[in-house]
């Protein structure tokens, strides 16, 4: 068929009223007639003027195939799982108006490349591979291995009928193409990717962090030293932490919520996360809630906090792109209904990654200081190199900022405010002949417009600011939906990034994205956890560990990319396994 021919058909899914014809078609022109089963997808291919050149069916793919299953990799478990993510090519009819030379690959490869999206479409569900069998006693294959398709060997010669097995004697040929180049990878990982989901179930996707290696997360919970006393302990401190990590990404708000979700765990989950095994019940029990209590609040908290830090950073590093600058912004938090002896909320001091949404360290600010003194512990043990450090106006210091470029080799990006009564006066007292082009956006949402200019200029003579290379200004105007203006403001901040290294778009986003640790993690906290509302003695309590706890389940989703906290935290609440398997604790 001429390529000028060729290029005029079109395939397309039939529409319901040509089902008839559709079936009446194969009857006639193939030997296994028109029943399909599964979900399935109809194709027909017709020319410029309408007639019908040939015939496609897809559904189910086989329930076992000892050559696609051993190509793919997968277990039996993911298999069952995973199955309805590969459709079988069960019809392929060429018509007599359609047989001509190269139609038949020809309107395959055209078939395949709109398959994922009508599954979608039709089905709510991803397909990423397509398999076929073909009988050599009766065809070739040649149109599939043009079309793309792998030979992966030949069947033993079962057919079913009936719901029972029997030997027909007629190996068929087994090929297999994938539609995307990972589908094997997703097909037999041990966790489910994003986009093998249904519908609008949330998912989030690990495959890439390390939770069980030498390395991972679980290893680094056994670094943390156990200061309980050693007569009388059941339950080791890397398992009450374990299982503690599990029941809040479950969504568990309190020591009470992990004993419960503790206490309902199946016998695979509590083995997996590490459980004592009584020898009398034969089973393995889960910790009581007092156990967890008592443990949460003996735990060395600022280990902890280094450990799970230092685990998500690492984490972080590994994902991003080489020239991706990593942006670390710095808040505090107030756990309202914690308080100390003195009746004050214990003051937690948080660095998030911009974008990722990862907590990578916390500190607890001593209640006769401030956020301030707390500024390099909370940095000390991270890796800053090349980092930008972005935090608010208190933090606008000169010791902190130079002991960033010097002993962290970081950069900073500082708000000045009226605490800092020089550096302001200098910043109000620049012109426009100073300043850089504009950079302008417009954003809307939460009943009001708002309108954002940035701009650049150089340090200039008299600031006295350790490494301070530009000064960001930026104006604020918001008005509301009928566009009167509600307020303005004009903000300086200070950075040691030169400009040769950044323009004012780029600076605008990490100004903007230093807000983030408060709608991202503090309101997270407060709403899907209730923290504030949590009446706890910080003295005797663990809520400085369940805030740890927080943090990293927070981060975990975030750095998936799934957003809907609330709603993943119920998709994994339902199943208990589900924590466990996303900790690597057990198979998925």
């Amino acid at each position: 068929m001429p390529d000028e021919l060729l290029s005029r058909v079109r395939v397309r899914p039939i529409v319901s009223d040509e089902r008839a014809r559709f079936d009446a078609g194969l009857d006639e022109h193939h030997w296994l007639g028109h029943r399909l089963v599964g979900r399935t997808m109809r194709y027909v291919a017709t020319d410029e003027d309408g007639r019908w050149l040939a015939l496609l069916g897809f559904g189910a793919a086989a329930l076992s195939c000892r050559p696609r299953d051993e190509h793919i990799g997968w277990s039996r478990e993911q298999q069952y799982r995973r199955l309805s993510y590969i459709a079988n090519n069960q019809r392929y009819c060429i018509l007599p108006a359609g047989r001509y030379p190269n139609l038949a690959s020809f309107v395959l490869t055209r078939t395949l490349e709109r398959l994922g999206d009508d599954y979608r479409r039709q089905w709510g569900q991803q397909v990423v591979a397509v398999e076929t069998f073909v009988d050599p006693a009766t065809h070739r294959g040649t149109c599939y291995v043009a079309g793309g398709f792998e030979l992966l060997g030949t069947t033993v010669g079962y057919g079913r009928s009936g719901g029972r097995w029997f030997h027909h004697g007629r190996p068929k040929l087994v090929l297999l193409r994938t539609l995307r180049r990972d589908a094997r990878q997703l097909l037999s990982s041990d966790f489910d990717h994003p986009d093998l989901v249904e519908g609008d179930r949330p998912m989030i996707d690990l495959e890439q962090l390390d939770f069980t290696g030498d390395d991972g997360l679980l290893a680094r919970l056994e670094q943390i030293t156990d200061h309980r006393k050693r007569r009388g302990v059941r339950h080791s401190l890397t398992a009450v932490l374990g299982m503690s990590v599990a029941a809040t990404l479950a969504g568990a708000r309190s020591v009470v919520a992990i004993g419960e979700f503790a206490s309902d765990c199946p016998q695979p989950v509590l083995e997996a996360l590490g459980a004592k095994y009584h020898p009398t019940k034969r089973q393995f029990i889960a910790p009581h809630t007092a156990t967890f209590r008592r443990a949460l609040a003996a735990v060395d908290a600022d280990a902890l906090d280094q450990v799970v830090g230092a685990w998500l950073l690492e984490q972080v590093r590994q994902g991003r792109v080489e020239q991706a600058r990593l942006v670390l912004a710095l808040d505090g938090k107030s756990m309202r209904g914690a308080l100390n002896d003195d009746g004050r909320a214990v003051h937690l001091f948080s660095a998030m990654v911009h974008g990722e949404g990862a907590v990578v360290g916390q500190q607890q600010v001593d209640v006769k200081s401030n956020e301030i003194s707390a500024f390099r512990p909370l940095l000390e043990d991270l890796d800053l190199e090349g980092a930008l450090i972005t935090a608010d106006a208190m933090h606008t210091h000169r010791a902190n900022a130079a002991w960033l470029v010097e002993a962290k080799n970081a950069d900073y990006l500082l708000q000045v405010k009226g605490n800092q009564p020089s550096l302001l006066k200098l910043c109000e007292q620049i012109d426009d002949s100073q300043l850089s082009e504009a950079f302008e956006e417009t954003v809307r949402g939460h009943g009001r417009i708002e309108t954002r200019e940035v701009r650049l200029a150089a340090v200039p003579d008299g600031l006295d600011f350790p490494y301070a290379a530009q000064i960001i200004v930026v104006y604020r105007e918001r008005s509301g939906l009928d566009g009167k203006m509600v307020s303005h403001e004009t903000s300086y901040y200070l950075t040691s990034i030169h400009a040769d290294d950044a323009n004012p778009e780029l600076l605008a986003g990490h100004v903007r994205g230093h807000w983030e640790i408060e709608n991202r993690i503090h309101w997270v906290r407060d709403w899907s956890f209730d923290e504030d509302r949590h009446q706890l003695r910080a003295a005797i309590s663990p809520a400085r560990a369940l805030a740890t706890l927080r943090n990293l389940s927070i981060s975990l989703i975030r750095l998936a990319g799934q957003n809907r906290i609330a709603a993943t935290m119920r998709w994994i609440a339902r199943r208990p396994e589900r924590s466990a398997q996303l900790l690597g604790a057990m198979p998925a």
